[in-house]
Order: C-alpha cells, then sequence, then structure tokens
C-alpha cells in the first residue's frame, strides 16, 4: 500500500536524480499521512545534497553529506522537533541504501535536544477556553465535539475526530479504544467521569443522527478534516492562545 502511494507520490513531484531512486516499500508500520511526511523529508534532504554536492549516485551518500544537510537545516532556525524528523528521514535514507552508520544513532549527536520542549506550561485562561469552544460550536457541531473530547480524555487533534468506540471488559469497566494514535500504536482510555460519558453520549448522537463513521464530515477526507480542524483553530484564537499541542 505504501509502496503505491510512494510510486504515486513520486510521479506527481519534479524529482531530483537521487530522490528518484529511492523505494520505501518497507514502510508498511507508517500511516498514510506519517509516510507522507516522511517522503517529503527524505525529499528535501536528497535536494540539498545534489544540490550542494552535485551527487547524482544515492549509494554515494556518506557521513559528510548527511552533516552538512543538518547545518543547512539548522541555518533555517528550525525547531528541534522538526529537525528530529528530518533525522528520521535521514536514517531511512541511511538504512535504504545499508549505511546506517552514516546518521548518528542519536539525534542529540546531531545537534538536536528537544528537553524542555515538552514540558512548557501555560497558565489556564478558563474564559479563552469557552471562547475557542463556543468558536468551534458555531463553526460546525463535529469541530465543537472534537474539541470537547480532547478536553474529557486528553486526546491528540487527530484521535479527537476518529475515537469513538467504547470497549468492555470482564469486570464491566468500559474504554475508549483511542484511533488515529501517534506511530499507529492502539491505546484505550477508561471512563471514569461523568463528563466522559456524558461527551461520548452527544458523539453517538452525532454520529447516528449523520449516518457518518467519524466526527469528519463525509465528504472530507482525514487529511482534509485535519486542515479544517486546524483552521478553525487557529482562526478561533487557540494556536495564539495556547498552541496547537495545548
Amino acid at each position: 500500500m505504501i509502496l503505491i502511494f510512494f510510486n504515486v507520490f513520486a510521479k506527481e513531484r519534479n524529482m531530483n536524480k537521487l530522490f528518484a531512486q529511492c523505494n520505501f516499500g518497507k514502510m508498511h508500520s507508517a500511516s498514510t499521512l506519517t509516510a507522507e511526511k516522511n517522503i517529503g523529508n527524505v525529499e528535501r534532504i536528497l535536494q540539498i545534497i545534489e544540490k550542494e554536492f552535485g551527487l547524482t549516485n544515492l549509494d554515494g551518500i556518506k557521513t559528510k553529506h548527511m552533516e552538512r544537510v543538518f547545518e543547512v537545516l539548522q541555518e533555517k532556525g528550525l525547531s528541534n522537533s522538526t529537525l528530529a524528523s528530518y533525522a528520521t528521514a535521514a536514517r531511512m535514507i541511511a538504512e535504504q541504501i545499508n549505511k546506517k552508520n552514516i546518521v548518528p544513532r542519536t539525534n542529540a549527536e546531531l545537534g538536536i535536544s528537544r528537553t524542555g520542549e515538552r514540558l512548557n506550561p501555560v497558565q489556564c485562561n478558563t474564559e479563552k477556553m469557552q471562547e475557542i469552544r463556543a468558536g468551534l460550536y458555531n463553526k460546525a457541531e463535529y469541530l465543537g465535539l472534537a474539541h470537547d473530547m480532547r478536553g474529557a480524555f486528553g486526546l491528540r487533534a487527530k484521535e479527537s475526530l476518529v475515537s469513538s468506540k467504547v470497549l468492555s471488559d470482564a469486570q464491566g469497566r468500559q474504554f475508549l479504544a483511542v484511533e488515529g494514535s501517534k506511530g499507529g500504536r492502539p491505546r484505550e482510555i477508561e471512563l471514569r467521569t461523568p463528563e466522559q460519558k456524558a461527551v461520548l453520549e452527544r458523539v453517538h448522537g452525532y454520529l447516528r443522527a449523520t449516518g457518518q463513521k467519524s466526527l469528519i464530515p463525509a465528504n472530507l477526507s482525514l487529511k482534509q478534516g485535519l486542515e479544517a480542524q486546524k483552521k478553525a483553530l487557529e482562526s478561533c484564537g487557540a494556536k495564539k492562545a495556547y498552541g496547537t499541542h495545548a
């Protein structure tokens, strides 16, 4: 599936000579969106190598080429999070040509450190949060429901749009089956509060009324739904107030 996706992706682009030699048929564990991001980063890395060194043979890539790539990327002032994504792509290239040692095993060796980036507490402004929530509901009910799912279960943006299935165990406990999780890793969240159960009831009612399988409108693809949600959050001031992760 991903190999087919890559071939279509490749034909739609004016590829450089290095990128044209890639074959990522082994990317079967990645979601389509993740695969697209990784392949895009691979292409940009190879563009830098071709531009800086004039290299035209993928197998000719060496440590010095990768080191220069990250010098160029860091000169652009990219965040450590973005650089870490490029590091993943660089290792994909190294594995492709059976030269894993041309890219350091750790991001720290590339000068990439996300220490402190994940822990950046923001003072909660409940009035602003309610304003954002109201704005999302005004735009579309599914956007408001996804907002409430994130608040009740601590879901990521994608997860809040596609997660609604409830599972039960032998003890009668109920769990939300989280779909669309990062890296495709399955996880479940136990329903513990009345608020969690209430928002799920509203989501299930919405899905029954619309005949949809998820909160994403039937006329939108997953990618389009995520983009619509992102734009809605930004227009309501969520990104400016808290950042998209918050």
